[in-house]
């Protein structure tokens, strides 16, 4: 019998064992993957987040909840990586935005997976935790419904209806996004869709890149606290370079003649072997400035994704580190960009050889603007040095300016992923409370769960403390600890002031009845806060279903307040809008609404439009309501 995941995970986090990991990249690489890259839509940039998510798992191992399933935690992880990746690079928003109008598949009626794709996962999580792990199971994976009972403690007859429901409920989201399929079509395209085939190379490249990466335990917690710096240090730097070479293996496609799984990622472990004695040994090159020139010539034009990286660290290596000033200017003349991973692996060597010579040329040769790959290195070897040499060269390092603070914020992000405590504390170099708090929420952004609270056990009481909480809700939300985190907010005025707590309450579904989250809400002890929360559910499930939130209503008529309703409506479409308008008390307000949301309904394509008549028909409409409809009728779209 086939070990359970919670075995796998068990046996990688108590022992490293390298085998039980590469069980689990066996696994789930293929959904891992499908997730990225509909997110992303850029098969590179997939195969990154893929990447991530497995180190991710790889360092957390030991953290996910025994509740969760592990399907459910790395598609979360999977698409929230992704996500942060699209908004760095800053691509793909207006797509993203376009393939939600709500009007784009009017003559659609089997589903376009190329529409589908970009909204698909996004909507999964939306889900129940309970819907989505079923929905993963039985259509990411394509398991079957014994299987899926089995993981879930169910018999196979739940499973079964747990699994039909859950289809629906993504189907009727899908339609809210102007995507028209059935549950049966679903069912036949997520299998086939949602988790395609995979290089075979791609599992033992991803598997090596957790190879280095530390699970975090407490024991490990323990051990590192009291490490040296110098063996932080090592440790750091041996990741960071394997790492760096890896990444160009990741990116190699499957039709590299040298990129065939074994034989790239053995490759890549023997070179840094060697790299690591000829840098220590060598530390010089002898070649002249022009056969320098030419052997990057040389490397440059090398075809091969693997082959390339390792002449390149074979060579930077061999430098002397006189030579790493005058190699970044024959990098610019060859036209590599500083951006481009040829440089960052460059620069990546370099920062930790000689990082005041990086930092020193950047400044001077780039305008100013410090490369993120020296400000990351740097901050993961010698933060002190990094910080102190941030706040001294760079204007406007401490001060007012956001962005301007952005090479002190990414030194500390790079601290925080080592020690959280320590970034924390480092902020105070910036003099402003208000600043310090801003900077404070980028940082917090990268924190795990366990490095939250090490961080909150530590920080007394004030602005800070409660900064990290309103920050920090998503997380916990991401870890299934909705109730920890609202006790938390519960004891911290400032924190309920600053944190998103409609956002929060949406994403709160630890029961399907919301009981716990309904209880919550009533311990809030501000007005404005609950009707907050109320907004989050209620948002919630009218996205589901309009039917859901309007059953819910009819079980707690006291939540029907004017304001409320016409915010959800707005949030929701015409459809609710339309049936919230109607629980109004203020009568001329419950007459505007409910005019706008039908002229909006009426609008929309003709089965939208027909389903509106048909509620009209059964619902008792106000006379000057339809007088309003019939004077200024809408325009179908």
């Amino acid at each position: 019998m086939q070990a359970s995941d919670r075995e796998l995970l068990e046996r990688f986090a108590a022992g490293r064992d390298e085998a039980a990991f590469r069980v689990l990249v066996e696994r789930y690489l293929a959904m891992v993957l499908g997730v990225a890259r509909r997110v992303t839509a850029n098969e590179d940039l997939a195969r990154d987040v893929a990447q991530n998510a497995f180190v991710r798992l790889a360092e957390r191992a030991a953290l996910i909840p025994e509740k969760l399933t592990l399907s459910a935690w790395l598609h979360r992880v999977t698409q929230h990586l992704a996500i942060d990746l699209v908004r760095s690079e800053e691509r793909r928003r207006k797509r993203e935005l376009a393939n939600h109008d709500p009007h784009a598949m009017d003559n659609t009626p089997e589903p376009d997976w190329s529409a589908m794709a970009p909204v698909v996962d996004a909507l999964v999580n939306r889900l129940p935790a309970a819907d989505r792990e079923v929905l993963l199971l039985r259509y990411y994976r394509n398991e079957p419904h014994a299987a899926v009972a089995r993981q879930l403690g169910l018999n196979e007859e739940a499973a079964k209806k747990r699994a039909a429901r859950a289809l629906e409920k993504l189907r009727a989201l899908l339609a809210k996004q102007g995507i028209a399929t059935s549950a049966v079509a679903l069912a036949t395209l997520l299998p086939a869709q949602a988790a395609p085939p995979i290089p075979g190379s791609l599992v033992l490249i991803v598997t090596a890149a957790a190879k280095n990466t530390i699970p975090i335990a407490p024991q490990i917690l323990n051990l590192h606290l009291a490490m040296s710096t110098a063996q932080k240090s090592a440790i750091a730097v041996a990741a960071l370079v394997f790492m760096s070479s890896l990444g160009y293996a990741f990116r190699s496609s499957s039709e590299d003649p040298e990129a065939d799984g074994s034989h790239s990622v053995a490759a890549l472990e023997n070179h840094e072997d060697r790299s690591s004695a000829r840098t220590r040994n060598e530390r010089r090159n002898p070649a002249s400035s022009a056969e320098r020139l030419e052997r990057l010539r040389s490397i440059l034009a090398i075809t091969s994704r693997v082959e390339q990286p390792r002449q390149m660290l074979i060579f930077i290596g061999e430098l002397a580190p006189d030579q790493f000033e005058e190699t970044a200017g024959q990098l610019q003349v060859l036209g590599v960009k500083t951006d481009s991973n040829n440089f960052r692996l460059f620069l990546s060597a370099w920062t930790k050889r000689h990082p005041l010579g990086a930092a020193g040329w950047a400044k001077k040769t780039l305008g100013g603007e410090i490369p993120q790959t020296i400000l990351k290195t740097w901050g993961e070897n010698d933060p002190a040095a990094a910080i102190d040499w941030v706040t001294r060269n760079l204007p406007g390092a401490t001060g007012h300016d956001a962005q301007a603070r952005q090479p002190l914020v990414q030194v500390l992000a790079s601290l925080a992923l080592k020690d959280p405590a320590a970034a924390v504390k480092a902020l105070d170099v910036i003099p402003g409370e208000n600043d310090r708090i801003v900077a404070l929420r980028s940082i917090v952004a990268k924190f795990g769960l366990d490095d939250l609270e090490r961080v909150l056990a530590v920080l007394g009481e004030g602005p800070q403390r409660s900064a990290i909480i309103a920050a920090s809700l998503k997380t916990f939300g991401d870890y299934n600890q909705h109730a920890k985190a609202f006790e938390l907010l519960l004891s911290d005025k400032d924190a309920r002031q600053r944190a998103d707590i409609e956002s929060f309450f949406a994403d709160w579904d630890s029961d399907p009845d919301l009981k716990s989250a309904i209880a919550a809400i009533e311990k809030l002890p501000e007005a404005k806060a609950r009707e907050q929360a109320k907004a989050g559910i209620l948002t919630r499930l009218g996205n589901y279903e309009s039917a859901d939130a309007v059953e819910f209503l009819d079980r707690h008529p006291e939540w029907t307040s004017d304001p409320l309703m016409l915010l959800v409506g707005d949030r929701c479409g015409p459809q609710l809008g339309a049936e919230l308008s109607l629980r109004m008390q203020d009568r001329e307000l419950r007459e505007r609404t409910l005019t706008r949301n039908l002229q909006e309904w009426l609008g929309s394509r003709e089965s939208s439009a027909r389903k509106c008549r048909e509620w009209m028909g059964q619902h008792e409409i106000p006379q000057s309501v339809r007088e309003a409809l019939e004077t200024q009728p809408p325009e179908n779209r």
